[in-house]
Order: C-alpha cells, then structure tokens, then sequence
C-alpha cells in the first residue's frame, strides 16, 4: 500500500469548487443509500446514521448532512484504521469498529471503513457510522445508564476486517449475530452501511477518472487549507481573551440527583482556541462517561457553528482547535468506564461550549436548547405476534431550541450535536405492542424572552399486552436549559408511570423498569431557554401565545406584564403598562447574562449549587 504525495499549492478556483461540491454530493449520497438500504426503524425512519469521505491520511474532506456527533466522531475510527493496518490493507477491504477506547463511540454507534484504492495508491475512504437498535447487554437497546463497566453494555467489536479484498468475511458476521437480541435487523443494517462504503469508493474513482487522481489529491490539501484560513480569521480577533462555562448533568448514571459537572475554558490565541475542561468532574460510576472522540465532536460542532458557519466541514476547521481533556474525566474516561449514554454528556459539553462562545460572540449564539436526548427504549416478547422486540420509543428524542437573537426557538425538533427526526407513531405501534394515547406541545416548557425558547410536548405512551423491560435515558430533570441577556430558563423535563395498582410514580431522568399490560408512562419535554428580556416582547406576540396555548394567560401576566382581555384574549394596553412598569421596578435593571433557574435541591429548599 501507497499513498501519493502531493502539495498544496494555488489550484484554480473553479476546479476547486467543483471538487468541492462533488464531495459533498457523494458524502450525501453515501448517506442516502444508507438509510434507503437500512432495516431497523432507528436508521431508516430517525436517520440515526452519517456518512463522511476522508484523504488517505485520515483527515476529514467531506461530511453528509448529517449527525455532529457521529460525523466528528468518525475522525478517530478512520485513524485507528491507519494505525493498525498500515501495510495490512488490499483493494476490497472493508473494516468494522465500535469500541469506544480503540475509535468508536459507544457500543450501539457500528463504524464501517472502506479504504480506496486507484492506480494502486491508497487514496481515500469512505466510512459510516450507524445507530444499530440493538448489539446485546444487560438491556434492550443496548444503552443501560446504569452499567458499571462497558462489558454490561453490549457486544464491543474491535477493528476487524469485514471484508477482505472483496470477500464476505462470514466468521466475523456470525460472531456479531450470535451477541445481540435481533440479529437479521443488526446484519441487514451493517450490509446498508457496507453498501454506502462501496457507493462513495465508486463515486470517488469516477472522481479521478474525470479529472486526474493528481489534481484531485491536490484539491483536497488545498479545501482543507482553504477551511483553516477561514477558521483561523475568524478565531484571530479575540486572541488573548478567555471564557468559561459550567453546566451540569443531573446524575451518573446510578444515584439519581448526584448531579455531575462539566467545566471548560475557551482560550483564543493567534487564530486558534484552546478548549480547557480542567475542572471536569471525575469520570461517573454509571454510563454517562465520554471518549474523546465523541468529546471533540461537540467540541468541533460548537466551534464552527457559532464561528465558521460558512467554512467548508473538513479538517481544516480542526487544525485551530485543541483541547485539554483530563484522563480518568468525565470527558476522557479510562477503560473499562462506561459509556452507553454518552449522548447526554456530549448534549451538556454543547451546552458548556455554547455558554462560554455566547460571551465570546455577544448577539450570535441562542439560549440554550432542551439539552438532552430522549432516547426511552422498549424490548421484550410480544405475546399475539409471538416475536421478541426491540424499538426506540416512537416519540421525538427532543424538545425545543433556544430563543434565537432576532427570532423565538423551534417546537420540538432535534438540535445541536443531534439531527434526528421523529419516526412516525404507527411504525413504532406496528413493531411493538405500545400504544402513543397522545403527544401535544406543553405549555409553558419554554423560556420566556423578547424571543421565547421553542415549546417541549407532552405525551402518554401505554403498554396494550404483555411486559416489557423499559430503559430511559434523559437528563435535565433537575437542570433547566438556560436563558440568555435577561430570558429565564425553560421547565425541566419530568416522567411519570402510572402503575395498575393505581399510583403514580414520580422518576429520575435515568432508569430502567418494567412495565406491564395497562400501564402508562407520561413524559414531559423541556423546551429551550429565553433570548431577552420578556417585558421587551410585543404585547401582541405574548396574546398570540396564550391564544395558541404555548403559554398560559398566567405566565403572560407573571412574565411577560401583558393583561388580557377575558373575552376577546386581547393585551388591555393600559393595564399592561402599568403592570410592565411595576414588575421592570421590582426587578430592576437587568445585569446578568445567564438565567440557570432553580435547580433539584433548590426546588427543595436545600442549597445552592455554585455557577
């Protein structure tokens, strides 16, 4: 195996363009034939999956529109590649990972890689990263935020060859399908995965054919130089200044309300920022740890969103960002620490990052998002379809966005380091035997501001037949999504279970159970925080609000000082002055940046947690 040397140098600007668009092209079509040639609901219906094209050195040139998460954390995979099989690679292998301490992320996140070859020199490859519904452990789904080692979570597959020089490896898909729950699901997505691989290694010899493997070698140098110089102007004027956030997860994974501190600071210097999470708790007992790579995914998705939005996604963007992530962290576990909700962590590292870019970059970053992902699964035996089950609960894994800087947050979608969409109801209620009994926006979830956050929902999910194990990891049940420049934070999210005996059962945002027959979970979503102050938002906006129920006639006087009119729903304007007026006067003038709101113990009326 070879790689060709090559140099960047100036390229014309309109091959570099072209270049540039049709990597992006197959990186989505890549995706595409992923999640058109998937099994499982969570890929084909979620799109909880994402493809990227890297040079033959490993450094990212083009990424789907997809995942953040998975797109950032693809970068390692591709690199433990490298290092194991330099000089071991032949034109045809395939390559398969998902350990999270030799590349890979956690366990249900399945790597595949493909090398590509052209006139005998390694050139490229192609890689994906799918959420597989479920690869074995202690639970179905394979995401117990309770697992003290990684062993409990599932099967963990190092880097193998899948293929080799074109050949089905079948030892190594007997081996997976003997480890997990369904296995004709798990192997029909991997050969989905298989398939996007040998899309993008075609797409990219076509590539070379029409313009030369030379010029394209030196296309893809000079994008990725092209992306630094963007991302090293925009970094340049705040050299010397530094920020820090903090921002917390509700617990480890085990004792509920143990809350969990993620810290960073945002040093900029020359054109580069250095990313410092000294100050980072320790690494938890329970599964809510994250390894690097998934780390510096949102490290990368924060930094590029807020500061090169218009850079092309390559490693170029990454060659001014460094970190300092502590080993034995939350952030940079050692093994065997366990990882299966590393979502959640990777969701608060956003957050932490968005907290500190938001003083860096006054009037470009929105209040915070819901900040969690609702991920619930289900598994167990259907007994009238006679078949075992595995599914994601089919409701949005997210609640709202925060209040933008000129425009309220989005309702209920999927945001930050995730992208996901909603798959629908009745492919969840075909595939187990749940029923959704309801799913409504929830009134006042969000923050309020002179932009509100988006709205989070509520809905009731009921088990029809037999039991089910139910595996539910959340977060921001005790830490609400914070407001921003006078917005208050948004309603933490909340999950009851309404058992046949009758009671009501008041959870933690993580926690497995069983349910039976007759059953009911009922989940509350937070929404995003406020951007602004609220006594600044148009008294009609406010009514408009009430009237759609997004909030109540009660949070427009106690918030936002707008009175309304009990018949017509109307702001009375002259009774809404003289209320605006006297509640700026008992709050007095606004000095502070960050609204957090009241947190679990707080809530109590026990103590206060330190900013």
């Amino acid at each position: 195996m070879t790689t060709i040397a090559t140099k960047s140098e100036q390229l014309d600007p309109i091959f570099l363009e072209v270049v540039r668009n049709k990597l992006s092209v197959i990186a989505d079509e890549m995706e595409l034939t992923l999640l058109k040639s998937s099994f499982s609901s969570i890929i084909k219906e979620a799109l909880d999956a994402s493809a990227a094209v890297f040079d033959g050195k490993g450094n990212t040139i083009a990424q789907a529109s997809a995942i953040p998460t998975h797109l950032g954390s693809l970068i390692p995979a591709v690199r433990k590649i490298i290092e194991l099989y330099t000089g071991k690679m032949d034109d045809g292998d395939i390559f398969v990972l998902n350990d999270p301490y030799r590349g890979g992320t956690h366990l249900p996140d399945i790597c595949v890689i493909c090398p590509v070859f052209q006139e005998g020199h390694l050139i490229a490859f192609t890689a994906s990263i799918a959420h597989h519904q479920d690869v074995g452990g202690k639970t179905p789904g394979s995401t117990p935020p309770d697992a003290t080692e990684i062993f409990a979570e599932g099967l963990i597959i190092p880097p193998l060859k899948l293929y080799r020089a074109g050949t089905r490896n079948d030892d190594v898909y007997q081996f997976i399908a003997s480890n997990v729950r369904i296995p004709d699901m798990l192997e029909g997505d991997v050969e989905a995965q298989v398939a996007c691989a040998l899309n993008g290694r075609r797409r990219l010899r076509e590539l070379c054919e029409d313009y030369g493997t030379e010029p394209v070698m030196k296309a893809f140098e000079a994008l990725q130089d092209h992306a630094e110089r963007l991302t090293r102007e925009a970094l340049r004027p705040l050299s010397g200044q530094s920020f820090k956030f903090v921002d917390y997860l509700d617990d480890n994974g085990i004792d509920p309300h143990r809350r969990v501190k993620i810290a960073a600071c945002l040093t900029f210097k020359d054109g580069s920022v250095h990313v410092d999470f000294t100050g980072t708790d320790p690494q938890t007992k329970g599964a809510l740890n994250c390894v690097p790579s998934s780390t510096m995914a949102g490290v990368y998705y924060a930094i590029r969103a807020v500061c090169v939005p218009e850079a092309a996604v390559n490693e170029g963007v990454h060659r001014a960002i460094s970190a300092t992530l502590p080993v034995g962290s939350v952030v940079n576990p050692v093994r065997p620490g366990p990882v299966a909700a590393r979502t959640l962590t990777v969701r608060r590292i956003v957050s932490v990052m968005m907290g500190a870019l938001a003083q860096a970059f006054p009037g470009r970053v929105p209040a915070a998002s819901d900040g969690q992902s609702n991920f619930i699964y289900v598994g167990g035996y259907d007994p009238d379809e006679k078949k075992r089950y595995v599914a994601l609960l089919g409701i949005p894994t997210s609640g709202g966005t925060g209040g933008r800087p000129n425009k309220d947050g989005i309702d209920v979608i999927s945001s930050d380091t995730s992208n996901l969409i909603r798959y629908p109801i009745e492919a969840f209620e075909s595939e187990t035997p749940f029923r959704v009994n309801f799913l409504n926006l929830w009134t006042d979830s969000c923050g309020a501001g002179r932009y509100r956050g988006g709205l989070g929902y509520h809905t009731e999910v009921e088990l029809l037949r037999g039991e089910s194990t139910v595996t539910h990891r959340r977060d921001r049940h005790d830490f609400a999504p914070w407001g921003l420049h006078g917005g208050t934070a948004a309603a933490c999210c909340r999950t009851l279970i309404h058992r046949r005996d009758g009671t009501i059962e008041e959870m933690p945002s993580k926690f497995i159970t069983t349910m039976y027959a007759g059953e009911r979970m009922e989940i509350f979503t937070s929404g995003g925080g406020g951007y602004g102050d609220p006594l600044e938002r148009p008294a009609e906006d406010v009514a408009r609000d009430v009237r759609g129920r997004r909030i109540s006639a009660e949070a427009a006087e106690k918030l936002y000082g707008v009175a309304l009119n009990r018949q017509t729903s109307l702001p009375d304007p002259d009774t809404t002055e003289k209320l605006r007026t006297r509640l700026r006067k008992e709050r007095g003038d606004i000095c502070w940046m960050f609204d957090r709101g009241l947190s679990y113990t707080e809530r109590l009326g026990v103590s206060r947690y330190e900013n």
